[in-house]
């Protein structure tokens, strides 16, 4: 079974690895299932990078603000668990979480997931992980302290900053922060 710290050091291999995203990459008309359109003057849309599979996709938010159930589908497959190929479902709530928190810095942010989804089978102490209500990435192009900084300023849900590993957490849990 893979730990945690064995995942983080191959998701920063992988990040060293992963180049100009692949062309054609799906472009996909969206709306937000379960939540209320982003306020953020500004924010079309989101790309989502994941550093272990590789995989990317664009999210397209529609003229409501909203994603559909299929967009959401492809949001949990995209953050599905590497190790196991489970998937699980994924807080609509967190994706708009990702579209507040950068939209100071881009309409379009472009995010490397390194880890959200955790199945049962290395859920254990994983928390929201294993709810869908987790994710640690990288905004690319702003510096992780700038971006739990500006997660901190919305004063939702939890925020953890991880310094040495280069990573912020971000969920949909009560709010607090904490550094790694």
């Amino acid at each position: 079974m893979i730990t945690r710290r064995q995942l983080l050091q191959i998701a920063g291999c992988a990040a060293a690895a992963i180049g100009a995203p692949p062309a054609g990459a799906a472009s996909l008309g969206a709306s937000l299932v379960g939540a209320p359109p982003v306020s953020a003057a500004g924010a079309r849309g989101l790309v989502l990078r994941h550093l272990v599979t590789g995989e990317r996709l664009e999210v397209e938010l529609g003229l409501d603000g909203y994603l559909s159930a299929a967009i959401m589908g492809r949001i949990e497959t995209l953050m599905r668990d590497p190790a196991t190929d489970a998937r699980g479902h994924i807080d609509p709530q967190l994706i708009r979480r990702l579209l507040q928190t950068a939209v100071a810095w881009t309409p379009w942010p472009v995010y490397d997931v390194l880890d959200a989804y955790r199945s049962a089978s290395r859920a254990a102490g994983a928390g929201l992980h294993a709810q869908g209500r987790a994710i640690d990435l990288r905004l690319s192009g702003v510096a992780c302290a700038d971006l739990a900084a500006s997660a901190v300023a919305l004063g939702q849900g939890g925020v953890g900053y991880y310094r040495a590993a280069d990573f912020v957490h971000l969920d949909t849990g009560a709010p607090r922060r904490w550094q790694g």
